[in-house]
């Protein structure tokens, strides 16, 4: 395990830890469960009957979190191998989506979430988009609810993701890419959509690269990621499976590292107490404790 040393996002050498998934002591019934769990998970047999119970008591994400006391910028500690990240999502975190990774998708012009990422994209951007990447994209609603709204029947569709949304491409016409595939192209795309995926990834660096070289000239790139400001460090939240954590000082610092223009950039939603609470998600609200931040950067000439 490496310790951090200088904050990714604006090199400060001070921080605030956290440990992974319990930032606050909150004592009740479901906490002492889920800690219970994770200290017999190596009791708990692989089998297929125990899966929902492996989910919770996994102790893939664990450790500490290191958050920058300058920009807010936080970080894993101890991050997941690429092995065992990639047992974690094919065995717990898509299993609740194979039914729509294997059919047509006839549901993303009611995708609220969609709707507004689509809302700011055609608000800031200037060019033609003939080709959109998206990253991490699942079923790619925003993507096809942005072809429906330009009504351009060209605009070509690539989703690099999982294995398990390959067929699911090939039956909404979106173009497939593993990660492989598009670490090994020299394609390069008007639009780059990162929706929720940024914060999972195991090195950001090398994430962040892989976009810039995939981005045309006068390209854009559009992140979505939770908005983990103060008060996200206050409340009893689960962190699992994220290993990165951002602030809208800290996105903007990480992205203009690779020459990327900032175009906009807004804190939206629901507050974490109001998630907490259960309340509907409004994509719609924009204040400064929103759950969610949401930017474009542009790349420059």
């Amino acid at each position: 395990m490496n310790d951090i040393i200088k904050c990714y996002s604006c090199n400060n050498e001070d921080f605030i830890t956290y440990s992974y998934d319990y930032h606050v002591f909150k004592f009740n019934f479901k906490y002492l469960i889920k800690k219970l769990l994770k200290d017999i998970d190596f009791l708990i047999p692989n089998f297929s009957v125990f899966k929902k119970i492996k989910r919770i008591s996994s102790n893939t994400f664990n450790g500490k979190i290191k958050v920058c006391t300058n920009c807010g910028f936080g970080e894993a500690v101890n991050k997941p191998t690429n092995t065992k990240l990639r047992e974690y999502y094919e065995n717990f975190y898509w299993t609740s989506y194979r039914n729509k990774s294997s059919k047509f998708n006839d549901y993303y012009l009611n995708d609220r979430r969609a709707m507004h990422q689509v809302n700011t994209i055609e608000n800031n951007i200037k060019i033609d988009i003939g080709e959109i990447l998206e990253v991490g994209g699942a079923d790619c609603n925003t993507s096809l609810y942005l072809k429906k709204k330009l009504n351009n029947n060209n605009l070509r569709i690539f989703n690099c993701d999982a294995h398990i949304w390959k067929d699911y491409c090939h039956k909404n016409k979106i173009n497939y890419l593993s990660e492989e595939d598009l670490i090994n192209s020299k394609k390069k795309f008007d639009l780059i959509i990162s929706s929720h995926q940024l914060e999972h990834v195991r090195d950001i660096k090398e994430a962040l690269t892989n976009f810039v070289n995939h981005l045309n000239k006068d390209g854009y790139i559009f992140i979505e990621v939770p908005n983990t400001n103060s008060i996200y460090w206050d409340l009893p939240l689960s962190d699992t499976p994220h290993l990165y954590f951002f602030t809208k000082k800290s996105l903007q610092n990480c992205l203009e590292k690779f020459g990327l223009d900032l175009v906009s950039v807004q804190i939206f939603g629901n507050s974490y107490e109001d998630l907490l609470n259960k309340k509907n998600q409004n994509y719609e609200i924009n204040r400064d404790d929103g759950a969610y931040l949401k930017a474009l950067f542009k790349k420059k000439n």
